[in-house]
């Protein structure tokens, strides 16, 4: 061993050690050298951690996968100089293999009354390596499991260097299972390569006055034999993990799937817990673009951005003090998790080599993770399709039976927003997983009543025939039992001894007896009168608009004041206004649902036919799903029906699993800047990933400014959205006269932000406002008071890339013109149809609102609307509206900015450029170069021939 007898040595090889450790868990990059020996022992021990050979190990607990770039054997036989590591992950998520082992180990050792010893790395509690403290109090007996991680590994590295610096001189006894080999390179890096060497060291510890010893097992099943041998206290009691105050949390999840699963689990556990959003608390979410892209394993990343933004936040400090929760007592869940396909030999097929270059650069390899390419490809049905092509590729050529199986996890993890040390945080957390396979095969059945493909038509446990989707329609026990998400909450309640609601079936009842649909629409006396039958048999009131909407504060109200939506799909109406109710008022209702306005959040909205023809509000909603416009799972924000008594316990189901809150954030009505030039609107997604709709929206943007156009839009920090802002504002840098402008949704911005620090740099203030509510906001991108003042005012709405935003956005033109609003008449609404390809075929967005307008006879340029397909194509009917001569400029959205987040100094270059920040890149090629070139060549053109 050497010369030990001063411990110099072994505090040296710890400290080697445990600063390795900590850079691979902090996500650092390693630069190894294989010919250094001390180098090559720390490959050998990250190799023994992260071994590279899960093609051959399938068996093994999918959990056990490293979420890191890892040194490949190969590199190291090549004797390449400098090998990468890289992690992505701060906190590695418990092992799955290491729970399940564990809580076997500690059984079989309570049998035996074998009880005083913690598991290194196995408490979900004490998952940070550097929250030590705790972990030590619980048990001077400290077991490196056999399938003990990193995470564990440098607990026991940090306790033996505070055992070797004299930090620590209590009794402590740390036993090795060395069983699996798993620690040899680690013994080798301390020396400790023979028994002998073992005991020398634990005779040092005495001599140097340590009260420790170094025990390693190597033969497998005796582990807990040597504990009962090595003085253990079986008196002493554990301290409890401290209490929940359950009542001051909010959830931030990012899927309206997920809510829906959070309440049904959280229901089920009776709990009290106010599931009230982040949004509320304002600033960043976890539905910021920076977190659009991840996947399980970076909740902890998630909480860390999210507590931090919001701690000092003084928003954040007025809204708990208007709900009379005191600072230290409040706090955030977070909810996270995902699917991961097991197998691996996916990255080396033919069929998914070309979707490689779109996938997120932290993921292995195509259908690692679903949700970071799934968006890039199409609907959910394209990307299993795909997956399945790709599986049935392996099986013939290997001639081996594809490993289907997939992983479903969830991490629930608690943040106090009271942080002492934010970058050392205390939290708590509980990872559950739920083994399922995956088909394409749809049930016939849920796609009849149900034209939106989901990720759970997908999805079956492994010991069930039913998909989730069916088990879910079924309301099967299953769902809030066994599914990852419920049995992570269940296990998270459990471990903060969560309080439970007396269970009480009166209670439940009598919230739903009697409660009050509304139908948005007249209708005829015979209809009015069977729909009310029909609702009161199943114990629900239902009330019948008595006069046709006349304006927006009518939906307004309907929305805000309903506690429940039922729409029936008739043409049997006394109302003549199609687009303001059987287009715009859904569409609005739905979008307040996506962007969980506090008036509209769980409210049950269901769409009844009598037959089995879907309204034209769910065929365009099911075009823009194919057309991959709409992320979300359509189910979880309204219902298609065709039962009353099925449509009437949907809604009674809603109800019951209704989480309500305040919205504690209010907005003035503030008027934009007066300016001497017309704005053009941009109706625009602010989360399409598709290249056409962001490069077409930069590019009609960066034309319209060109000639002579404002910019206005909704003000979006992403997608085709944020493209248009971009395009306005890097204009200004570049020194031309155009004037961007922004009104945002008062709940899109608490989940999407908004550009204000490059509008203020470059603009100064008051350019980018946010409206009381998303029916002022309309009003304000529309100018309808100038239309209004001003009779001669013209105003052209653009709309490119849209999903159910923009489809309200559009249906409130056309709502605006059938309800006669002066000024509406003189609005130009141009739809922009832009194909694209997808895997499924090529389609356009707006086909089905297209072809519905067109049937309709609503299509007609004398009324101000109209259909294009290219920017080039839109630029040319603007000029026709406004009678001016237009120049197309040929520019392209910057290579360097190629993102969907350009306001993302992570995701993008050329922000700190934008800002007039020294010493970062510049585009390659500008918007000055393009437009020089074109007014040269036009230039030049005009002098040989003037006419």
């Amino acid at each position: 061993m050497g010369d030990i007898s001063g411990l110099s040595s072994l505090r040296d090889e710890l400290a080697y050690i445990d600063t390795y450790l900590d850079k691979v868990l902090d996500g650092e990059k390693l630069y190894l050298e294989p010919k250094i020996h001390k180098e090559k022992l720390v490959i050998d021990l990250l190799h023994s951690f992260y071994p590279d050979d899960f093609d051959q190990a399938l068996d093994r607990s999918l959990d056990t996968r490293p979420e890191m770039y890892y040194i490949t054997p190969d590199q190291i036989k090549s004797g390449d100089e400098k090998i990468l590591l890289e992690a992505n992950t701060r906190v590695h998520p418990l092992h799955e293999n290491l729970h399940l082992a564990s809580e076997k180990f500690s059984g079989r050792a309570s049998k035996i009354q074998v009880r005083n010893f913690t598991i290194a790395g196995a408490n979900l509690h004490f998952r940070d390596r550097r929250d030590y403290d705790d972990l030590y109090e619980r048990s001077p007996n400290l077991l490196l499991h056999a399938k003990g991680d990193v995470v564990s590994l440098s607990q026991t590295v940090k306790l033996l260097r505070e055992i070797a610096e004299g930090h620590d001189k209590s009794v402590r006894n740390i036993i090795i299972d060395n069983s699996s080999e798993r620690f040899t390179p680690f013994l080798h890096l301390l020396n400790l390569e023979s028994q002998a060497d073992i005991n020398a060291l634990n005779e040092v510890f005495d001599k140097n006055t340590r009260g420790a010893m170094i025990t390693v097992v190597d033969e497998p099943r005796t582990t807990i034999g040597r504990l009962s041998h090595i003085g253990i206290d079986i008196h002493k009691t554990l301290p409890k993990l401290p209490q929940l105050i359950h009542e001051k949390a909010f959830q931030a999840t990012s899927s309206d799937e997920k809510v829906s699963d959070i309440r049904k689990a959280l229901r089920n556990q009776r709990s009290n817990l106010q599931t009230i959003t982040s949004d509320s608390l304002g600033g960043l979410s976890e539905h910021d673009p920076e977190f659009q892209w991840t996947f399980a394993g970076n909740n902890f990343a998630k909480a860390l951005t999210t507590t931090e933004d919001k701690k000092d936040n003084p928003h954040v400090l007025n809204v708990l003090k208007k709900m009379d929760i005191p600072y230290e007592e409040a706090g955030l869940i977070y909810y996270d998790g995902g699917e991961s396909n097991a197998e691996r030999s996916l990255r080396d097929t033919q069929t998914l080599e070309l979707y490689k270059s779109t996938t997120h650069p932290y993921a292995e390899y195509p259908a690692a993770e679903t949700k970071p390419w799934s968006q890039s490809i199409g609907t959910n049905e394209d990307t299993y399709a795909l997956c399945d092509q790709a599986f049935k590729e392996i099986e013939t050529k290997e001639g081996r039976v594809a490993d289907r199986r997939l992983l479903d996890n969830c991490v629930v993890l608690y943040m106090p927003l009271k942080q002492d040390d934010i970058k050392n945080p205390r939290y708590y957390a509980f990872k559950a997983t739920t083994a399922l396979r995956a088909s394409i095969d749809l049930d016939p059945l849920l796609s009849v009543n149900h034209g939106h493909k989901t990720q759970r038509h997908f999805h079956r446990p492994l010991d069930r025939n039913e998909s989730l989707a069916q088990m879910e329609a079924d309301n099967d026990p299953w769902m809030v039992e066994e599914l990852a998400i419920s049995k992570a909450i269940r296990g998270f309640s459990d471990a903060v001894r969560m309080p439970k609601n007396n269970l009480s079936l009166k209670a439940d009842y009598d919230k739903v007896k009697g409660l009050i649909v509304h139908c948005p629409l007249t209708l005829s006396e015979d209809l009015k009168d069977k729909y009310t039958q029909e609702l009161a048999d199943n114990s629900l009131v239902l009330e019948v608009r008595d006069s046709p909407i006349q304006s927006f504060d009518d939906i307004r109200s309907t929305i805000y004041q309903s506690k429940a939506i039922f729409v029936p799909n008739t043409t049997d109406l006394q109302d003549s206004n199609f687009w303001t109710n059987n287009i715009f008022l859904p569409a609005s209702t739905i979008v307040e649902k996506q962007l969980s306005n506090p008036n509209a959040c769980g409210m049950p909205v269901v769409f009844h036919s009598d037959t089995s023809e879907r309204t034209d509000f769910e065929n365009i909603c099911d075009h823009l799903k194919r057309a991959n416009m709409v992320p979300q799972d359509m189910q979880h924000l309204f219902y298609c029906s065709d039962d009353i008594s099925q449509a009437s316990e949907h809604i009674k189901k809603q109800i019951l699993e209704q989480y309500t809150y305040e919205d504690y954030t209010v907005f003035n009505l503030n008027p934009l800047p007066e300016t001497e030039r017309d704005a053009i609107v941009f109706l625009e997604s602010a989360t399409s990933a598709s290249p056409v709709d962001n490069n077409n929206a930069y590019e009609l943007a960066v034309n319209c400014g060109l000639n002579g156009f404002d910019n206005m839009s909704g003000f979006g920090m992403s997608g085709p959205m944020g493209a248009v802002v971009w395009a306005g504002l890097q204009l200004r840098r570049e020194g031309f006269d155009v004037n961007v402008m922004g009104v945002q949704d008062p709940n899109a911005m608490k989940t999407e932000g908004a550009p204000f620090e490059a509008m203020r740099h470059l603009m100064g203030e008051d350019y980018g406002v946010v409206a009381p509510d998303i029916f002022l906001r309309i009003w304000q991108l529309l100018e309808i008071e100038k239309l209004q003042k001003n009779p001669s005012m013209k105003k052209i709405a653009v709309a490119q890339g849209c999903g159910i935003g923009g489809l309200q956005e559009m249906a409130a033109v056309l709502a605006l013109k059938e309800l006669n609003v002066p000024g509406a008449e003189r609005i130009h609404l141009i739809i922009e149809n832009a194909p694209r390809d997808l895997p499924t075929g090529t389609i356009s967005p707006h086909d089905a609102l297209l072809d519905l307008m067109e049937k309709r006879g609503d299509l007609d340029n004398d009324n101000g609307i109209y259909a294009s397909t290219t920017p080039k194509e839109t630029l040319e009917i603007i000029g026709e509206i406004f009678q001016r001569d237009m120049t197309y400029f040929p520019v392209e959205r910057p290579k360097e900015e190629y993102t969907i987040f350009p306001f993302e100094r992570s995701k993008n270059i050329l922000l700190p450029w934008l800002m007039g920040e020294s010493g970062h890149p510049d585009p390659a090629t500008t918007i000055r170069q393009t437009y020089n070139e074109t007014m040269g060549k036009k230039n030049l053109q005009r002098h040989y021939d003037p006419e």
